[in-house]
C-alpha cells in the first residue's frame, strides 16, 4: 500500500500530494511496461495532445505513431490532453483499458497484431497495414481502422444523421425556451394582473395617460438625481476626503449601478406600449406584430456571430462587439415585446395564466437534469462511440452503441479498485490493483470562474481544471480525490466531451472571444446552447444535498441565464472546454516540472499567429515562474513559412517551413537542470509525401481547416494523420541524427542530443 500523503483537512490537499500520488502510479505502470522506474523516481517524459477538434485527434494519431516507431511511446509517463486532442488521448487510454481487461480474463479479446498490442498499427508502418499483411485477419490492426473509418463521429448513421443532430438541437432549445419563456410569461402576466402597464393602474400612480411603469422609472431618475446631488454638496464635508468619506463614494457608485439597471429595465417595459400603439396608428408590417422584427433581425444575427466567434481580424474586434451588442438587445428586446403581446391580448386571464405558466416552467426546468438533456449528451456518446467503442463494433467495423464506455469511470482506468479514501481525505493507493500500462492520463477543462472575488481567475473566465484518475481539481477549487465527484461516477467518456466543450456561455478560446460578452452569453443560455457540464462543488460554501443535480433553474438560471455567482465557492461549478483556459495541454506537465515535454500542436492557426503557444507561455510564466525560450535553430522562425525571396516554386506556392517542429529549453525556478519543450506543429514543409501535396493543392486550407469542421472522411483524416507522422519522424531523425532505418530511441539518447542542442551555438 502506497499512502499519498496527510492532511488535516479534506479541503486542503496539496499539489505535491497530488503529484505524489501520479508518482507511485506512474512507476508502477513503467513495471508493466517492462521499462525500468526512474532514478530518482520522478516522471520524465510528458506528452500533450492540442486542442483543434478531430483535426487535431487525427495529427495526434500521426504524432503518437512515430513515437512508437521509435519506441519513444513506451517512455512517456504522461498523456496531459485537452479539447480535440483528447479524443486521441482518450482512445488510447481506452484500448489498454480494454487490454488490461483481456490480460486479466474479464473480457474478450481485440482483434489486433498478437506481437504489439498497440492501438496505432505496426511499429515498422506507422500507417495501415499493406496488402501482403492484411491477407491474415489476425495481423490487421482492427482499432485504427475503425478509428479511421468514422472520423465523421457525429452523423454516424443508422439513423444518426444530419436531421437527427439537427433534430437534437432543436428539442434542447425547445424544451429551454418552454421554460424560461414561460417563466418569462408568468412575470408578465403577473405585472399585466397588478395593473402595471394599464394608464388608470395604480390609484396613487392615477396620472392621465401614464402607466405605473413610466412612473416608476421617473421616480428612480428622481432618486438618481437626488442623491447625485447630495453626493455633490457632501464633497464639501471635512470628511470626505477620509477613509469614511472613500467608502461612502464606493456605496455611493454601487447604488447608482443598480438605480442604472432598473431603470433602463422599466424603460424598456414602458416602450412596449408605446411601442404597440403606434404600430397599430400607423398599421405597419401587420400592426403590433411588426414589433417582433427585432426578435427576428437578433435571432438570425446572433447565430452568424456564433459561426464566427473566432476571428483572426483583430482590427474589426471592435466594430464587431458593438454589433453583437445591438443585436443581442434586439433579440433580448424581441423576447419580452412577445411576452407583453401575449399577456395584454390574454390579459383577462391573467392571474390564471400567471400560474399555469409558472407551473409549467417550474416542472420542467426542475426536473429536467442538464447533464443527461440536450447536446451536450448527445456529443458525449457520438464521441464515445467512435473513440472508445466497444470490441465487437471494431471486430466488425460497424457502428453500434458503445455500452462499455459509456459505464467506465476515470476512477477505473488505472485498474478497478486501484484508489480508496484515507480518514484524512487524501487517497491510498493499491499498487498491486494497478493493471493499466499507462501512460498516466490528465484530461484538462475549464473552471469557469467569471464573478470571482480573485482578479487573476475573474479576467481569464476561468482556471484550469484537471480530471485523471486518482485527483481532479485546480488551484481555484482546490484538490479532491476524483472519488469525491459525482460519488465516484464520472465517466472516462464524460470527461473528455467536457474537455471538448468549445460551445458554451461566458466562455472563449483561452479566455477571450465573442461567447464571453454577456449578452451573447445570455441568449446561449436561454437556448440551452451549451456543451458545458455541471457539476456540483466539493469546496462550496453552502452544501445542501436538495441542490444535487443541475436543472434549468438551478443552477440554469442563476448560474446560466443570469450569470450570477459563478465562483469558486457555488454550489455548482460549469467546467468546459480546457481550450478555454489553455489549447495546449502543457500547462499542468510544466506544473509538474517534467524534464522533457513534447506536444503535438494542430491548433488551427492559418496566418501563423501562434496565439496558443504564446498563451500558455505567458500563463507558465506568470503563475509558475517557468521561462520557455527557443533555441536560436530550432526556434519559430524555423516553422514559420519561408518568406525568403531565395524561396523555390514549391515553397512559394504550397507556402512550406523548413521544419516541422520547434525545441524550447524551459527553465524551472527551482531547477538547476534544464527541461525542453519539443513542439510538433501542423504545417507544411518540402520533404512530405506527394499525397499531402496533392491534398493541399485542392484543400487550400489544410493543414488549418476549420475547427468546426468535424466531420472527417478517410481522405481528410489520412491526410492530418500522415503530417503528423511525417513530422515527427522528420523530429526524432533530425534531433537524435538517427538513421531511417533506426529501430529504436532511447529516452537516454533523447535526453543527450536535447542538451548537446541547447549548448551548441547558432549557425
Amino acid at each position: 500500500m502506497a499512502s499519498a500523503g496527510n492532511k488535516d483537512k479534506e479541503n486542503n490537499i496539496e499539489i505535491d500530494v497530488v503529484f505524489k500520488t501520479e508518482c507511485a502510479v506512474i512507476n508502477k505502470q513503467r513495471e508493466i511496461r517492462s521499462k525500468a522506474t526512474h532514478e530518482d523516481e520522478m516522471p520524465q517524459l510528458g506528452l500533450a495532445f492540442s486542442g483543434g477538434g478531430i483535426r487535431s485527434a487525427s495529427f495526434a494519431l500521426g504524432v503518437t505513431q512515430a513515437l512508437d516507431r521509435y519506441q519513444l511511446f513506451d517512455e512517456v509517463d504522461y498523456l496531459s490532453t485537452v479539447s480535440g486532442g483528447g479524443y486521441m488521448g482518450s482512445a488510447i487510454t481506452w484500448f489498454h483499458h480494454q487490454q488490461t481487461e483481456k490480460r486479466e480474463g474479464s473480457g474478450p479479446e481485440l482483434v489486433n497484431d498478437s506481437d504489439n498490442e498497440f492501438i496505432l498499427g505496426k511499429k515498422s508502418i506507422g500507417t495501415r497495414a499493406t496488402l501482403v499483411e492484411c491477407e491474415h485477419k489476425d495481423e490487421e490492426n482492427n482499432f485504427l481502422s475503425y478509428i479511421r473509418q468514422h472520423g465523421d463521429y457525429l452523423t454516424p448513421g443508422k439513423r444518426l444523421n444530419s436531421l437527427s443532430m439537427v433534430a437534437q438541437v432543436l428539442a434542447n432549445s425547445l424544451i429551454a425556451v418552454l421554460v424560461y419563456f414561460s417563466l418569462l410569461l408568468s412575470g408578465m402576466f403577473a405585472l399585466t394582473y397588478i395593473g402595471f402597464f394599464e394608464k388608470d393602474g395604480w390609484s396613487i400612480f392615477n396620472f392621465e395617460n401614464t402607466t405605473p411603469v413610466v412612473i416608476l422609472a421617473l421616480l428612480l431618475i428622481f432618486f438618481s438625481t437626488v442623491i447625485a446631488i447630495i453626493s455633490s454638496v457632501s464633497s464639501c464635508d471635512k470628511t470626505e476626503d477620509t477613509e469614511k468619506g472613500y467608502k461612502r463614494r464606493v456605496r455611493t457608485q454601487k447604488i447608482f449601478g443598480y438605480l442604472m439597471v432598473a431603470t433602463l429595465l422599466l424603460l424598456a417595459l414602458a416602450s412596449m406600449g408605446v411601442l404597440q400603439d403606434f404600430l397599430k396608428e400607423k398599421s405597419y408590417f401587420g400592426s403590433e406584430v411588426a414589433g417582433l422584427i427585432p426578435l427576428l433581425i437578433g435571432g438570425i444575427g446572433t447565430l452568424l456571430e456564433l459561426s464566427n466567434m473566432r476571428s483572426v481580424k483583430v482590427v474589426k474586434r471592435k466594430i464587431s462587439n458593438i454589433r453583437i451588442w445591438v443585436l443581442s438587445l434586439l433579440l433580448i428586446y424581441g423576447l419580452f415585446y412577445a411576452s407583453y403581446l401575449i399577456a395584454y391580448h390574454y390579459k383577462n386571464d391573467a392571474l390564471f395564466a400567471t400560474i399555469a405558466t409558472l407551473a409549467i416552467g417550474s416542472f420542467f426546468g426542475w426536473f429536467t437534469n442538464l447533464n443527461l438533456f440536450g447536446i451536450n449528451r448527445m456529443y458525449r456518446d457520438r464521441l464515445m462511440e467512435a473513440f472508445m467503442p466497444n470490441t465487437s463494433s471494431v471486430e466488425k467495423n460497424q457502428w453500434a452503441p458503445a455500452t462499455k464506455a459509456d459505464q467506465a469511470m476515470v476512477v477505473d482506468m488505472c485498474g478497478n479498485g486501484v484508489f480508496s479514501k484515507n480518514t484524512d481525505g487524501t487517497i491510498d493507493v493499491n499498487l498491486k490493483k494497478i493493471k493499466s500500462a499507462g501512460p498516466y492520463h490528465i484530461i484538462n477543462t475549464n473552471i469557469v470562474l467569471n464573478d470571482s472575488d480573485i482578479a487573476k481567475f475573474r479576467g481569464r473566465g476561468g482556471d484550469n481544471f484537471v480530471i485523471s484518475p486518482a485527483y481532479s481539481g485546480s488551484d481555484s477549487v482546490n484538490w479532491h480525490p476524483t472519488l469525491d465527484f459525482v460519488d465516484g461516477k464520472m465517466s472516462h467518456a464524460t470527461a473528455m466531451a467536457i474537455s471538448g466543450a468549445a460551445l458554451n456561455p461566458g466562455t472563449g478560446v483561452g479566455g477571450l472571444g465573442t461567447t464571453r460578452n454577456k449578452l451573447i452569453s445570455f441568449m446561449m443560455a436561454f437556448f440551452h446552447l451549451r456543451l458545458g457540464w455541471w457539476l456540483t462543488n466539493p469546496n462550496a460554501r453552502n452544501k445542501n444535498k436538495f441542490f444535487k443535480k443541475p436543472n434549468f433553474i438551478v443552477p440554469g438560471l442563476t448560474q446560466g441565464v443570469f450569470a450570477y455567482n459563478n465562483k469558486e465557492d457555488s454550489t455548482f461549478i460549469e467546467l468546459t472546454d480546457g481550450g478555454h483556459f489553455e489549447n495546449t495541454g502543457i500547462y499542468e506537465l510544466i506544473r509538474r516540472k517534467l524534464p522533457i515535454i513534447m506536444l503535438s500542436q494542430a491548433g488551427a492557426d492559418p496566418k501563423f499567429t501562434l496565439e496558443d503557444i504564446a498563451n500558455v507561455m505567458e500563463r507558465v510564466r506568470v503563475d509558475f515562474g517557468v521561462t520557455i525560450s527557443f533555441l536560436d535553430d530550432y526556434g519559430l522562425n524555423a516553422i514559420l513559412p519561408n518568406g525568403d525571396n531565395n524561396a523555390d516554386a514549391i515553397e512559394k506556392k504550397f507556402n512550406l517551413s523548413k521544419k516541422g517542429f520547434a525545441i524550447a529549453k524551459v527553465k524551472y525556478p527551482d531547477k538547476e537542470k534544464l527541461g525542453y519543450l519539443i513542439v510538433i506543429k501542423s504545417l507544411m514543409i518540402k520533404d512530405l509525401p506527394l499525397s499531402l501535396f496533392h491534398y493541399k493543392s485542392v484543400n487550400t486550407d489544410f493543414p488549418n481547416q476549420t475547427t468546426a469542421d468535424q466531420f472527417f472522411d478517410e481522405n481528410q483524416f489520412e491526410a492530418y494523420r500522415e503530417l503528423g507522422y511525417q513530422l515527427t519522424k522528420q523530429m526524432a531523425e533530425e534531433v537524435c541524427k538517427t538513421s531511417e532505418d533506426a529501430k529504436s530511441i532511447t529516452l537516454t539518447e533523447l535526453q543527450t542530443s536535447l542538451a548537446s542542442l541547447a549548448t551548441r551555438k547558432s549557425k
